[in-house]
């Protein structure tokens, strides 16, 4: 029997898979009317109790409590020294003299293994001190195995997505390590001329994971790196400032945690705000504005304009818009894509104009990639974008 060869999922369980697996439990214990059910994980020398249904500190077995293996009814039945019901533990031969027999006031037991998958034995799922019915064996065995392979199937899941988190982990602090990512720009231009007014930097992966630059970052804030992610591409893109023409910008894409941090005003602390735009991204709901808007208010006035990036893509980009006042607006290229065939796009661009010229908002169309786009966006009013047909992301040349 393999038990336990490697880490066990029981280990680093999230919220969700600990109450599945406590209602499993807590299943057992009804179905069987027992007096405590429990998941109980063995490794190598020790049985230890990992979810309870019933009262369980008066029977001895409170969440975290260890048991010598060789001690234990959970090892006796894997070894095939036990039977998985036993129905008068302090009569049965094979169970009176066990210590816990007396220490845990066992009078009935059962017990069945809790597996992966690939087989790999885990623990047991276990009922003690329920009513004897031994007519009702191969019913109850039938159901207890049933819930340990619910639970095997969640463990293997919880397993995968640890090891998942832990790829993902390991990739982002690779990508640190060696400095952060790479920075290219893409220019934002005047519509009418040519005219580049500014760029914005963007980053790009070397490493040989092939993901786009939007994974990279989404799986940074999935691991708890996006801030760490987003700091380095910010401390690399700060130099290219000096590269550019006197009356150009430099545009930073930054999440309203990063906005919010010590470590962000410390990084901008060495350039001249009046060149930078901070663009504000969101890559997960802001459940606290009042930071966010103060770092928004320091910014604006130490001369950094502020942007809200991908407006018009849902209400995160509205309220961002409304909360923090910015000074450019930037339309998602989902407004702009296919916009000079889309009446109700043109509508909606024309409704976001609108609130511009009312609140002083300068708009920014992102993702054009045609001159009929282009076009429609000029007839109402649209002044500045960026988009492959006017420049491609790269590097910036000295």
């Amino acid at each position: 029997m393999d038990t336990n060869a490697s880490p066990s999922p029981l280990a680093h369980l999230d919220s969700n898979a600990t109450a599945f697996v406590q209602r499993i439990v807590a299943s057992a214990r009804d179905y069987l009317g027992a007096h405590v059910s429990f998941l109980a994980e063995l490794n190598e020398d020790a049985k230890i109790v990992r979810a309870v249904a019933g009262p369980a500190a008066a029977a001895g077995l409170p969440v975290g409590a260890r048991f010598e293996l060789e001690d234990t009814y959970c090892h006796r039945v894997l070894q095939g020294c036990l039977p998985d019901a036993v129905y008068d533990a302090r009569v049965d031969v094979r169970s009176r003299d066990i210590p816990l027999t007396e220490r845990l006031g066992i009078e009935s037991y059962m017990g069945v293994p809790v597996a992966l998958p690939d087989g790999r034995v885990l623990g047991t799922l276990c009922c003690i001190n329920f009513p004897a019915e031994p007519e009702r064996r191969v019913r109850d065995l039938g159901f207890m195995h049933f819930l340990a392979g619910l639970v095997g199937v969640q463990l293997d899941e919880s397993q995968r997505a640890h090891d998942l988190h832990l790829q993902r982990h390991d990739a982002i602090h690779a990508v640190l390590r060696a400095g952060g990512p790479r920075m290219v720009v893409q220019p934002i231009v005047a519509l009418d001329d040519g005219h580049a007014i500014g760029v914005e930097a963007l980053a790009r992966f070397d490493l040989p994971v092939h993901a786009t630059p939007d994974i990279w970052f989404h799986e940074a804030w999935a691991v708890g790196l996006g801030v760490e992610l987003e700091l380095a591409a910010v401390r690399n893109a700060l130099p290219l400032l000096g590269r550019l023409p006197r009356d150009a910008f430099l545009s930073l894409n930054v999440s309203p945690d990063t906005v919010a941090s010590r470590e962000f005003a410390e990084a901008l602390a060495h350039v001249d705000p009046s060149r930078l735009v901070v663009e504000i991204t969101e890559h997960a709901a802001v459940d606290d504005y009042q930071p966010v808007v103060d770092a928004a208010m320091r910014l604006r006035a130490a001369g950094v304009r502020i942007a809200i990036d991908d407006v018009g893509a849902g209400y995160a980009s509205l309220r961002h818009v409304l909360q923090l006042a910015p000074h450019i607006a930037k339309l998602d290229m989902s407004l702009t894509r296919g916009v000079d065939c889309d009446p109700a796009k043109q509508a909606m661009v024309a409704g976001m104009m609108a609130f511009a010229m009312r609140t002083g908002v300068i708009v920014v169309a992102e993702g054009v990639e045609t001159a009929g786009e282009a076009q429609a966006l000029c007839d109402v009013g649209v002044r500045f974008a960026q988009g492959f047909l006017l420049a491609t992301p790269a590097e910036l040349r000295a």
